[in-house]
């Protein structure tokens, strides 16, 4: 009774201390505009903090982690801001980086409509024109300069990463271990490619609701049906074909569960869920490739071989004996032999590199589940080899690093969590199969 009374006063404690902090910045950023990316960070930090908040409790080595990572993206956020303001002035938009049309697209409202209602009928499948729409009229509003916009992207990254803790330790990791915290926060793709305004600091917000929603919801917690959904239609946003193809599996994972146990029998309803896990496994490929939206799916190497870290990859269809090359090829590529000597091709190499050594782990989940209950960890992985298999045909070291974050993401606290298992650490949940 008297944590529940502690619990209650600082929930309202902050929500009073929220208030009076909006209430403050939006007052000013009527009068002075620079306050409105400085509110908007400001919140996002505070509820990234907040939700931090049982984490830190457990392990006080977490703030430092934290402040690190917050420095660090404002640094990369700064310096990839100036880049992109650079090639604005001397290239034109027209040649411009991807972050930097996105912001004028949605200041100018070149891309979708004013209406994001009417962007959703018109274009249901056009990530730019629905982000244009859905965040252009508060641009213009508040006349949020680019500047403003690099660093809101990049305190979104910070949010995206607590959430992805917080799915990371309803796996089971132990919550005082600082190995697996320290990954999820300086990660090099979670810090290079949110740290801009694109469309990876939407998906890895949208993801981690996602992954902590459903991790909750295999623990028993119905109600956080409502935090994936939530993700998802962030997700649909950026990407809509992500997000589509992410239902379907989270719906193939739901209705295996219902008939395949654990322990594999050769039963008839054994062998539905088996079959349910494949066929959720191909649709959401085929959904994905079929959808030929962002680069993905058939003719993207065509579509994305251009510039300077333009590649050949394997060609499976002309010898299909190369699909699993390919698919390997997708998840670890560009070598570090194979990036540009610059501070972007250098993230290339070290992201390739971590994604490699993550599935590589991930993997071993198909060979011995990580624990007693293991669909939180079979709907990961799904939705990472789902993610990989997608972007098998991309052509461009660039857009493919872009693109596979959205693969890292689930399958990063799926590695963690296997390795904590292999050295005996992982917490044992009696509710993680989420059925009373």
């Amino acid at each position: 009774m008297q944590e529940k009374f502690v619990w209650r006063t600082r929930s309202t404690i902050f929500a009073v201390g929220t208030g009076c902090l909006v209430g403050v910045l939006a007052g000013s950023a009527r009068t002075q505009p620079a306050m409105v990316p400085v509110t908007a960070v400001l919140l996002t930090l505070v509820l990234s903090m907040r939700l931090a908040a049982p984490l830190v409790r457990a392990n006080r080595s977490l703030v430092v982690l934290l402040a690190g990572s917050i420095a660090l993206r404002a640094i990369v956020s700064h310096s990839r801001y100036t880049a992109a303001r650079d090639a604005l002035d001397s290239r034109g938009l027209s040649t411009a980086p991807d972050s930097v049309r996105l912001y004028v697209w949605a200041r100018d409202g070149l891309r979708g409509s004013h209406n994001l209602i009417a962007t959703i009928a018109d274009t249901p499948l056009d990530g730019n024109a629905l982000l244009s729409s859905a965040f252009g009229p508060l641009i213009r509003i508040s006349g949020l300069t680019m500047a403003g916009a690099y660093y809101i992207a990049a305190s979104a990254g910070i949010l995206g990463c607590v959430l992805l803790l917080r799915g990371l330790f309803c796996l089971g990791y132990p919550v005082d271990r600082t190995f697996g915290s320290a990954s999820v926060l300086f990660f090099p793709g979670l810090v290079y490619w949110p740290s801009a305004v694109s469309k990876e600091s939407v998906i890895l917000v949208g993801l981690g609701l996602v992954i902590w929603g459903s991790t909750e919801m295999f623990r028993g917690a119905s109600s956080a049906a409502l935090l994936r959904a939530l993700g998802l239609l962030i997700i649909y946003l950026a990407r809509p074909e992500i997000g589509l193809v992410l239902s379907v599996v989270m719906v193939g994972v739901s209705a295996a569960r219902r008939c395949l146990k654990l322990d594999i029998d050769v039963s008839p309803r054994s062998l539905r869920g088996l079959q349910l896990l494949g066929l959720t496994l191909l649709t959401a490929v085929v959904l994905l490739r079929a959808s030929g939206v962002n680069g993905i799916g058939d003719g993207a190497g065509l579509s994305t071989q251009f510039g300077t870290t333009a590649f050949s990859p394997p060609d499976w269809r002309a010898n299909p004996a190369l699909l699993p090359v390919a698919f390997l090829s997708a998840a670890a590529r560009p070598l570090p032999w194979e990036v540009p000597s610059t501070f972007e091709g250098i993230v290339l190499g070290l992201d390739s590199l971590g994604a490699l050594v993550i599935l590589a782990i991930a993997s071993r989940l198909i060979v011995r589940p990580y624990a007693a209950k293991p669909w939180p960890a079979v709907l990961l992985l799904l939705m990472g080899v789902t993610m990989t298999a997608a972007v098998i045909d991309v052509a461009n070291f660039g857009l493919l690093a872009r693109l596979r974050l959205q693969a890292i993401v689930p399958l990063l606290p799926l590695a963690l969590v296997v390795i904590a298992r292999a050295r005996g650490q992982l917490r044992e949940d009696p509710a993680a199969d989420g059925r009373s």
